[in-house]
C-alpha cells in the first residue's frame, strides 16, 4: 500500500540528491557572473509590459506599486499569483518564419533569473514566493518553481498540469529579519535534460537535473498560499533580471564571440 510508495519515493530522491552532490563538487556553488544581461526591470514606472496598472493595495491583486516594486497578493480565495515577465523572447522558434519581419530572438537554452523578493505587512500565515521558468500559458500550472517560504526554507518544484512534485525538498535558508532576499534561478537545458539550480542571497540551495524536461516556456514571478486557507501573502518583487547567452541562430555573433 502506501508505505511501499513512500519508500520508493525516498529512494528515488536519494538518487537525485546523490546526483546533485556530484554536480556540487564540480561547480563552485556561486551564481554564474559572466552571463550577459538580456532583460531587466526595476519597476520605478508602470506600463512596461507586466500585468496590472498602478497597484493601490485595495482592489488590485497585482501591479506596479508607487513605491517602486511589483506587488502580488494571494489569499485562500486566490491562492496562486503567477505573473510572466515580458522578456521579449519567443519560447520556441516560429514554425514558419516571416522573412520580411526582423526576427524575434528565441529564449536561450541556458539563462539565470534573479529577483529581490519580499513579504509585505498585512501578510499572515504560511506562504511561498519566488521565480518560475519553462512555464506554460494555461490555467493548469506547468512550470519549474524556485520558492522561498515564510518559514525560512527554499525548494525547487516541478508542476505538470497543476500536479506538483518537489525536485529539491525544502532546505533552511538564512532570511533577514526585514527586507527582501535575492532569489536566483538557473535553467540550463542540454542534451541530458534541464539542470535547475537555485540561490538565496548568493548561497546555493541546491541543483538537480531533470532528465524528463519541460519544454521551453515563460519565466516570471510567483506567490502562493494554501487553497481555501486563512493565509494572506503580500509579496513584493523588484530588480528582476534575466542573464544568458542568446541562441546563435537568433542573433549571430562575430567570430570569436562564441562562449561555448
Amino acid at each position: 500500500g502506501t508505505r511501499t510508495v513512500v519508500i520508493g519515493a525516498v529512494s528515488a530522491l536519494a538518487v537525485v540528491v546523490a546526483g546533485a552532490g556530484l554536480f556540487l563538487s564540480l561547480a563552485s556553488g556561486r551564481p554564474p557572473e559572466n552571463l550577459p544581461l538580456l532583460y531587466q526591470e526595476d519597476f520605478t514606472q508602470s506600463g512596461n509590459g507586466w500585468s496590472g496598472g498602478v497597484y493601490d493595495g485595495t482592489a488590485d491583486r497585482y501591479g506596479y506599486s508607487p513605491d517602486g516594486f511589483y506587488a502580488v497578493d494571494v489569499d485562500g480565495d486566490y491562492p496562486v499569483g503567477r505573473q510572466k515577465a515580458p522578456i521579449g523572447f519567443l519560447t520556441a522558434p516560429p514554425a514558419t518564419p516571416n522573412l520580411l519581419a526582423s526576427p524575434t530572438p528565441v529564449i536561450p537554452d541556458r539563462f539565470l533569473l534573479g529577483v529581490d523578493a519580499g513579504v509585505r505587512p498585512g501578510s499572515q500565515g504560511p506562504g511561498e514566493y519566488g521565480l518560475f521558468c519553462r512555464g506554460e500559458e494555461s490555467y493548469e500550472a506547468t512550470r519549474y518553481e524556485f520558492l522561498v517560504d515564510t518559514l525560512g526554507t527554499a525548494r525547487i518544484r516541478k508542476a505538470v498540469k497543476s500536479g506538483g512534485g518537489e525536485l529539491i525538498k525544502a532546505v533552511p535558508v538564512d532570511l533577514p529579519e526585514k527586507g527582501p532576499v535575492r532569489v536566483q534561478a538557473e535553467c540550463a537545458g542540454g542534451p541530458d535534460g534541464v539542470r535547475l539550480t537555485m540561490w538565496v542571497n548568493g548561497e546555493q540551495v541546491g541543483t538537480v537535473l531533470d532528465a524528463n524536461p519541460l519544454p521551453s516556456g515563460q519565466v516570471g514571478v510567483l506567490a502562493r498560499v494554501g487553497e481555501k486557507s486563512s493565509a494572506t501573502l503580500r509579496a513584493s518583487f523588484d530588480n528582476f533580471t534575466m542573464r544568458g547567452a542568446p541562441r546563435e541562430e537568433a542573433s549571430p555573433t562575430p567570430s570569436g564571440g562564441n562562449s561555448e
